[in-house]
């Protein structure tokens, strides 16, 4: 590996925080392979510095909140995310990018149904076409 693919490696890293959605061990995790790549190729903080973070960036923490308002929960894995609509419907989320699709089951294999961005767009469709929260009480 060369300086450059660590640098690469080690500013992905860093970006692995509770804040982006990563756990406490991740995070953990993460620290130290950073530590220890610092350490192999003699990469000082000062060269590690150079990366601007855009400061609107999302995290899972938004989609969570917004899918617990229909009774819904967020299986995440990296930067997508899905969550069990129906028994032949899914949402899937891209958190870089903030676009969701809903997928349905057919003989064929998955068809995307809708395709949209945003939160409010998908709170607007679960809105519409979601879960309905059920009452016991009149």
């Amino acid at each position: 590996m060369r300086v450059e693919d660590a640098l690469r490696k080690i500013r992905l890293l860093r970006r692995l925080v509770p804040e982006n959605g990563a756990s406490e061990f991740e995070a953990e995790t993460a620290g130290r392979l950073v530590q220890a790549m610092m350490d192999r190729y003699s990469i000082g903080k000062e060269d590690v510095q150079g990366v601007a973070r855009p400061r609107n960036r999302m995290t899972w923490v938004y989609w969570e909140h917004l899918l617990s308002e229909f009774g819904l929960g967020l299986d995440r894995f990296g930067g997508r995310a899905s969550a069990t609509l129906a028994n032949d419907a899914r949402v899937v989320i891209r958190l870089a990018s903030g676009h969701w699709h809903v997928q349905q089951a057919s003989p064929e294999g998955w068809k995307i149904a809708v395709r949209d961005f945003g939160l409010e767009s998908l709170r607007a469709y679960l809105a519409e076409r979601g879960p309905r929260p059920y009452s016991l009480v009149a």
